[in-house]
């Protein structure tokens, strides 16, 4: 299946965040990947959330949609469990602004050492930082 509307890149561009507290409560949100321009020749990537999903979370699961290098892998995911998870993150410093952004090339560098390479949308883009 080709995927071309931008809503349809969005429904499987979609992180899955499941977290686990101190105290036990569990929580689950989403999030997105989201490229920010540093200058005509570089980019950094930041995975998007709102602060209430990964708050006090001491333990996050993120799921990604595996892809083919061009398309998504329908029914195929990967996750990765990391500990101190909300630490990963930075919430926006109002209190009345519910976003948090966590620096995502570190994930990918892990992702990569795990050998796993085609997360849809990155491997469908030409200035993919997570070749496969």
């Amino acid at each position: 299946m080709q995927i071309n509307s931008p809503v349809e890149q969005l429904v499987f561009a979609t992180v899955r965040i499941e977290t686990v507290t101190d105290s036990g409560g569990r929580g689950v949100g989403t999030g997105f990947l989201y490229a920010r321009e540093v200058d005509e020749r570089e980019s950094t990537l930041f995975l998007v959330t709102n602060k209430h999903v990964i708050n006090d979370a001491r333990r996050g699961i993120l799921t990604f949609t595996l892809s083919d290098g061009a398309a998504p892998l329908f029914g195929q995911r990967y996750s990765i469990l990391l500990e101190n998870f909300a630490n990963f993150f930075v919430g926006h410093e109002a209190p009345g602004v519910d976003v948090a952004l966590m620096p995502f090339f570190p994930i990918l560098t892990l992702l990569s050492q795990r050998g796993v390479r085609n997360l849809f949308p990155l491997s469908a883009r030409s200035s993919d930082p997570n070749p496969g």
